[in-house]
């Protein structure tokens, strides 16, 4: 998780990508560099709770 909360704080790209959403919302790359450096992409879901909040889903996490 330490890899995914670097690259996703200091991203260098953003980018939606097709597919099946699970949860009925958007799905992006989130590009950006783990603890040791190395690229990596984070997959997440973004959508809306059933209380009407903004959630975001990790899905994945990808070699770049």
């Amino acid at each position: 998780m330490l890899d995914v909360h670097v690259a996703i704080g200091h991203c260098t790209k953003v980018e939606a990508y097709p597919g099946i959403s699970r949860n009925g919302g958007t799905l992006w790359r989130v590009w950006g560099h783990d603890a040791d450096g190395d690229e990596i992409a984070v997959g997440v879901e973004t959508c809306e709770g059933t209380d009407g909040q903004q959630r975001v889903v990790l899905c994945t996490v990808m070699k770049g």
